[in-house]
C-alpha cells in the first residue's frame, strides 16, 4: 500500500526534476535524493515479501538509508548557497564520503561484525541486538546529518522575505519529518 501511493508520487517528481531546465546543484542533488528515497521504499515493500531474496531488499533498504541523510543535508547547504559547499568538490564529498564507507561496512560485516546483519536488521526493523560500535556510528553521523540539513531548512524558511519561500521550506521540513 505504502509504495503503491507514495511511490508513483516519489517517481513523478523524479520525471519532474530530471525534465527541469535547471541543470544546477540542487536539481542534481534532489533528483538523486528522490531516486534513493524510491530505492528504501522499494526495499521495505519487498522485504515483507517471502518469495523475494531477502538480499535484494537489504540491497536496496541499506544503500539508500546509508546516503539520503547526506544527500538531504548536501541539498539543503546547496540551496542555502553555503560558499565553501558551491566552490569546492572535496567538501560536498566529505560530507557524503564516510557514509560509503558505512556502506562498504555493512556490506562486509560478516567479517567484521562492526555494523549489524544487514539482512536481518532489513527483515526484523528495529534496533538490533546484534549491533556492533560502527553501526551506532553511523546512527550518530547520520541523524546529525539530518539535524544539520533541517536546521538549515528551518533558517532558510524564517529569513526567506517571501511567504511561497517560507511555505517551500515548511513543507520541506514537513516532508523530512514524515518519515519519524
Amino acid at each position: 500500500v505504502q509504495l503503491g501511493i507514495a511511490g508513483p508520487l516519489v517517481f513523478a517528481l523524479i520525471i519532474e526534476t530530471a525534465l527541469r531546465r535547471e541543470s544546477g546543484a540542487v536539481a542534481r542533488t534532489l533528483f538523486w535524493l528522490l531516486l534513493l528515497i524510491l530505492a528504501w521504499m522499494t526495499g521495505i515493500v519487498l522485504s515483507a515479501r517471502p518469495s523475494i531474496d531477502p538480499r535484494v531488499a537489504t540491497a536496496l533498504t541499506i544503500t539508500a538509508a546509508c546516503f539520503m541523510s547526506p544527500l538531504f543535508c548536501l541539498l539543503m547547504l546547496h540551496y542555502a548557497r553555503v560558499e565553501i559547499v558551491e566552490q569546492r568538490v572535496a567538501v560536498r564529498w566529505a560530507v557524503v564520503a564516510p557514509f560509503g564507507l558505512f556502506g562498504l561496512a555493512f556490506a562486509t560485516n560478516g567479517a567484521h561484525g562492526w555494523m549489524a546483519d544487514p539482512v536481518r536488521l532489513t527483515l526484523e526493523g528495529g534496533v538490533p541486538r546484534d549491533a556492533g560500535a560502527l553501526y551506532w556510528a553511523f546512527q550518530i553521523w547520520t541523524n546529525l546529518t539530518a539535524v544539520v540539513g533541517l536546521a538549515l531548512a528551518a533558517r532558510i524558511g524564517l529569513r526567506a522575505r517571501s511567504r511561497a519561500e517560507r511555505r517551500r521550506m515548511g513543507l520541506v521540513v514537513l516532508g523530512a519529518l514524515a518519515p519519524l
